[in-house]
């Protein structure tokens, strides 16, 4: 990650947001919000429920936000605001949302898209949706 935000900062990006592939029911406000908050901040961070976080976005070149984190567990988020606080960036926290680590979330995920198909039907991602179909 600390790579691909290199880069795009000396590609002369201004605002840079990745996404994890394992939230695929994200709102799209969230994105929006990622990008508004990077107007005045360094860093967004978009909480996990699993003490992670679904997306990360800076403004600028901010390496110590990848250094000395313990991927995978439920500290990173905790860990990436000592860091920021630490190297003193300002940063702003979006919504908590879920992503998808196990069975549980899998099956979290199904429910959510069977309400989508009543409520919201243009919403469904359809890729994710034949995937978890083929997975039954």
């Amino acid at each position: 990650m600390a790579t691909v935000f290199h880069r795009a900062f000396q590609d002369d990006r201004e605002r840079v947001v990745m996404v994890g592939s394992d939230s695929p029911t994200l709102p799209l406000d969230y994105l929006r919000q990622a990008f508004e908050a990077l107007a005045g901040h360094d860093v967004v961070l978009g909480p996990a429920e699993d003490g992670g976080y679904y997306l990360v976005g800076t403004s600028r070149s901010v390496p110590e936000l990848f250094r000395d984190i313990s991927w995978g567990s439920n500290r990173v988020l905790k860990q990436s605001t000592k860091a920021l606080a630490h190297g003193a960036r300002t940063f702003q926290l979006l919504p908590v949302w879920y992503d998808i680590d196990d069975h549980d979330d899998l099956l979290r995920l199904q429910r959510e898209l069977d309400e989508l198909r009543t409520t919201r039907p243009s919403e469904i991602p359809r890729r994710t949706a034949a995937a978890l179909a083929s997975l039954k």
